[in-house]
C-alpha cells in the first residue's frame, strides 16, 4: 500500500496540471472573431490599446510570472475603468526565458498570463511581437557529460514525463531548500564558480525551490522540519556538554544531504539570533565559522556530502550563462548571418506553434495573414503582420497597428528562400496603403539609453540592426508624409520605461520593457547620452530630444485614440532596486497602484499626447505625472 502512494499521488499531480493547463489554453483562445482580412475593424465608442513587454520569468531559467499576471490583472482593472472599451493589447516579445529543447516548459506560465486576459466577460484582443528570447535554444553540450546530464534533467523539470518524475533526478526535498544556499553563500563559496554573486545564487535557486516545494509529500516535509528541530538539540546538548566545536562541527556535516542544507540554516538562524552574546549564539557562530573553513576536515565533509547539490548549481548556471548579458544576441546574430532561411524557418515555427496556435482564431482572421496558408505543414510564413481598428468620428480613418520582427533585421531577401517573404517590402506597403495614424510595434527599439542601447554595430547588436532597417531600407522607400504615418514606435527590450521623440516627423519612441522580467538600469552614463542620440538621430534623418524621459518601473502603456489625437499614459511599480524578487505583494501592489492613479494622478508614471492639427504639423506635449523617483 505505501509502496504504491507516491506513484498515485504523481497521477493525481499530473491529471490535475493537465486540467488545469486544457482551461488556461481554452480561455487563451477565447470566442472566434468574425472575419475581417485585417481592415477596419469596428469599435466601441473608444478607441484603446495597451502595450507592454519583456515577461520572462524573474527567475532563470524556468520560473513563474507572477509579475507578468499580476500586470494581465491591472490591464483588466483598467479595462474595466473604462466600461470595457479596451480593444487591443500589444505584446512586444521576450514572454520566455528560451525554447527549451523538448518541452514547453517554459512557455506555459506565459500562456496562463495571456490567457487572463482572454478570460472573463470582456476578453481582451492579444497581439504579439516575438522578441529574442523566444528564439534562444538551449545547449546541453558543455563538454562535461555529467553536467550535460543534469541539464537534461533541469529541462524536463516540471513537465510530465512519468518516467523522469519517477527518478526525480533533482531530488524535489533537496531542491526545496536551495534558497539557503544564498544565505550560506560564504560557507561555499570556494567551491563554486568565482564569477557567481550571492544574489546569482538566490536568483539561480528560488524558481526551482517554488517548484519543488509544492511537490514535497508529507513525509518529507515533516523530516526536514525534524532535521531543524534536531540541529537546535545538538546545538544545546554541545553547549551542556561543553562539546568540542570540531566535534560539533562535524556533527552537523553528517548525516544525508537532504537534510544537512535544512540542518545548516537552522544553526545559522542560531548565530544570528536577536542576543548575538548569548553562548547559544556564541558557539553556532564557531561551529559555522570552522565548517567554512576550508582548512578544516569538517569543511571538505560537508563539501563532500553537498557535491551534488553543487554539481546542481553549476548545471543551472551552464544554461543561465547561455542566454546572460549581450551574449544572447550575438548567438541569434551570427545564427541569422550563417543561415538565414534557417533562421526566418525557424522564427516562423516559433511563433507559429507558441502564439498563433494558442492565442485564438482572431489572430488569423483580424490581421493581414487572414487567406495566408498559416497553420499548413511546412509553410514558411512571415513573423509580421497588421490589424486595423477603425477610429470612433475619424470619418471612416483606421489606426494599422504593425507588427514586425526586428530579430531578422539584418536579413537582406534572396529570391526563392523563406526569407524573401522580404518584411522591408512589407513594411513599405503597409505604412503606404495605411489610411490613418501607425503604430508600429517590435521587441528592439531602434535607440535606446538603457541597458542594451548606446551601440552602433547592426552585426552584433539588434537595436542598431533594426535602426538600420527601418530608416536606411525602409524609411528611403517611403515619401516624408509616408514615413510621418508613424506615430509611435513601441518595443521592449531594456528592461525599463523611455520616451524619446523624433521631433523632424513627430514620432513618440516608447520602450515598455517593464512586464515582469527583473529591471535594469542605464548602460550609458550622464554626460554620453547626448552624443549618443545626435549620432543615431543622424542615422535615423531625425531631431531626437536631448533629454529623454528614462525611468525603472514594471509597467504598460494604454493609449486612447481621437481624430488626430493619441493621448498615452503609463501604469505601473516603481522600483528602486537592480532586481526585484516574486514577492506575493506585487500582485496586490500593481493592481492597486493602477485603481488608486484613476482617482489620483500622483500614481502615473508618464503622461503626453500626440497631436496633429489641421496643417498636418504634429506635436508631443507632456501632461502632469508623477514619474520614478
Amino acid at each position: 500500500m505505501n509502496s504504491s502512494q507516491p506513484q498515485s499521488v504523481w497521477s493525481v499531480c499530473i491529471l490535475a496540471r493537465a486540467a488545469v493547463l486544457g482551461a488556461f489554453l481554452a480561455a487563451l483562445a477565447g470566442p472566434a472573431a468574425a472575419a475581417s482580412n485585417g481592415l477596419d475593424v469596428s469599435v466601441g465608442s473608444k478607441l484603446i490599446f495597451a502595450a507592454y513587454g519583456d515577461t520572462r520569468p524573474s527567475f532563470y531559467p524556468f520560473g513563474d510570472q507572477a509579475k507578468h499576471l499580476a500586470l494581465t490583472k491591472a490591464i483588466q482593472q483598467f479595462d474595466s475603468r473604462n466600461a470595457g472599451e479596451l480593444d487591443l493589447v500589444l505584446v512586444t516579445g521576450d514572454l520566455i526565458f528560451a525554447d527549451v529543447p523538448g518541452t514547453d516548459r517554459d512557455w506555459k506560465p506565459a500562456w496562463e498570463a495571456l490567457a487572463n486576459m482572454r478570460s472573463g466577460s470582456h476578453p481582451l484582443y492579444v497581439y504579439p511581437a516575438l522578441g529574442n528570447h523566444e528564439l534562444l535554444g538551449l545547449s546541453d553540450n558543455t563538454g562535461d557529460p555529467d553536467t550535460d546530464k543534469l541539464i537534461r534533467a533541469l529541462w524536463q523539470w516540471g513537465g510530465s514525463s512519468v518516467s523522469i518524475q519517477a527518478e526525480r533526478p533533482l531530488e524535489p526535498m533537496v531542491l526545496a531548500q536551495m534558497t539557503h544556499l544564498s544565505q550560506l553563500y560564504p560557507l561555499l563559496s570556494r567551491q563554486l564558480p568565482s564569477d557567481l554573486t550571492e544574489f546569482d545564487l538566490r536568483v539561480l535557486w528560488i524558481q526551482l525551490a517554488s517548484d519543488a516545494v509544492g511537490r514535497l509529500p508529507e513525509p518529507d516535509r515533516q523530516a526536514l522540519e525534524k532535521a531543524r528541530r534536531d540541529a537546535r538539540m545538538q546545538l544545546r546538548l554541545a553547549l551542556v556538554k561543553g562539546t568540542r566545536v570540531d566535534v560539533l562541527a562535524r556533527n552537523l556535516a553528517s548525516g544525508q544531504p537532504r537534510t544537512i542544507l535544512e540542518t545548516l540554516h537552522a544553526v545559522d538562524e542560531a548565530a544570528k539570533a536577536a542576543n548575538p552574546s548569548s553562548p547559544l549564539a556564541l558557539l553556532a557562530r564557531d561551529a559555522m565559522a570552522r565548517l567554512g573553513d576550508p582548512a578544516t576536515p569538517e569543511f571538505k565533509l560537508l563539501a563532500r556530502a553537498l557535491q551534488p547539490t553543487l554539481s546542481h548549481l553549476k548545471a543551472l548556471q551552464a544554461l543561465t550563462f547561455q542566454t546572460s548579458g549581450e551574449e544572447h544576441e550575438r548567438r541569434w546574430l551570427q545564427e541569422v548571418s550563417a543561415a538565414p532561411d534557417k533562421a526566418a524557418v525557424k522564427s516562423w515555427g516559433t511563433f507559429r506553434e507558441h502564439l498563433l496556435k494558442k492565442l485564438g482564431s482572431y489572430l488569423q482572421d483580424t490581421t493581414s495573414l487572414a487567406g495566408q496558408p498559416t497553420l499548413t505543414p511546412g509553410w514558411t510564413g512571415p513573423t509580421w503582420y497588421y490589424t486595423d481598428r477603425l477610429i470612433p468620428g475619424g470619418g471612416g480613418k483606421a489606426v494599422r497597428f504593425i507588427a514586425a520582427n526586428s530579430n531578422l533585421s539584418t536579413i537582406v531577401s534572396t529570391p526563392n528562400t523563406p526569407a524573401a517573404l522580404d518584411q522591408e517590402a512589407f513594411l513599405v506597403e503597409a505604412i503606404r496603403s495605411a489610411g490613418g495614424p501607425v503604430v508600429l510595434f517590435d521587441h528592439h527599439p531602434p535607440v535606446s539609453i538603457g541597458s542594451h542601447g548606446g551601440s552602433f554595430n547592426p552585426m552584433t547588436d539588434l537595436i542598431s540592426a533594426f535602426r538600420e532597417m527601418l530608416y536606411k531600407r525602409v524609411f528611403p522607400k517611403l515619401s516624408a508624409e509616408e514615413q510621418k504615418r508613424i506615430w509611435t514606435i513601441i518595443t521592449g527590450h531594456d528592461h525599463d520605461y523611455e520616451r524619446m521623440v523624433d521631433r523632424t516627423r513627430g514620432t513618440a519612441l516608447l520602450v515598455s520593457g517593464g512586464g515582469g522580467v527583473p529591471l535594469k538600469t542605464k548602460r550609458l552614463p550622464p554626460d554620453q547620452i547626448g552624443a549618443y542620440l545626435t549620432r543615431a538621430g543622424q542615422i535615423m534623418g531625425a531631431t531626437l530630444d536631448s533629454h529623454p524621459i528614462w525611468y525603472k518601473p514594471y509597467n504598460f502603456i494604454a493609449c486612447e485614440v481621437t481624430p488626430g489625437k493619441m493621448e498615452f499614459r503609463v501604469y505601473g511599480l516603481c522600483e528602486p532596486g537592480s532586481h526585484t524578487m516574486d514577492d506575493p505583494d506585487f500582485q496586490r501592489q500593481l493592481p492597486s497602484a493602477i485603481d488608486a492613479e484613476l482617482a489620483d494622478d500622483s500614481k502615473l508614471i508618464d503622461h503626453f499626447t500626440i497631436q496633429e492639427d489641421a496643417a498636418g504639423t504634429r506635436t508631443v506635449t507632456d501632461a502632469s505625472a508623477a514619474g520614478c523617483q
